[in-house]
């Protein structure tokens, strides 16, 4: 995710990335769907001053080998947001984006803190 801020930054705008972190409150586990109300949670958010791109198209970003630009324009495989969601989906978490074009986004991980015994 820190390397595709870099990738997808706007041209003659440095970069910037923030990163930060934060237990989830009761209130804010409950509205999620795919987690388990026997474990606490934290989020980390990684958000960027990029591109951004159309909210229309987020689940499109998590699937492998989808590409929401040409390969001339940007290299890559397009497997690596597809490899974060299986790695988080895996430690029994979520993962999302917002954004908008031109605006920057904003990749929402969420984990559990305490070990899921599955």
């Amino acid at each position: 995710m820190i390397s595709n801020a870099i990738k997808f930054s706007k041209n003659g705008i440095a970069p910037v990335i923030t990163i930060t972190s934060r237990m989830l409150s009761i209130e804010e586990m409950a509205k999620l769907v795919n987690i388990s109300p026997k474990y606490s949670y934290f989020q980390i958010e990684i958000k960027d001053n990029g591109i951004g791109f159309d909210q229309r198209l987020e689940k499109q970003l998590f699937l492998a080998f989808r590409r929401l630009h040409s390969q001339e324009k940007y290299t890559g495989t397009g497997i690596g947001l597809a490899l974060c969601k299986k790695i988080v989906n895996n430690h029994h978490g979520e993962i999302s984006a917002k954004s908008k074009g031109n605006e920057g986004s904003v990749f929402r991980v969420i984990l559990p803190f305490d070990e899921v015994k599955v």
